[in-house]
């Protein structure tokens, strides 16, 4: 799990385990999710320069 800060409430924690999952948090920095973001954000750019007739394909 992210560390969002609403994750890690202990009502949450007991709620996971309760049906028998173990709970593990990722570390803060998690490259592959980085990698991910970065992509999106550049999606978007491109999408927005698209719509606004900035760029043409």
């Amino acid at each position: 799990m992210d560390n969002c800060s609403i994750h890690k409430g202990k009502e949450i924690e007991k709620l996971i385990e309760a049906v028998g999952a173990k709970l593990i948090y990722l570390p803060p920095y998690f490259l592959i999710f980085h990698q991910l973001k970065i992509v999106g954000q550049r999606s978007r750019t491109f999408y927005v320069l698209l719509v606004l007739g900035v760029i043409q394909i």
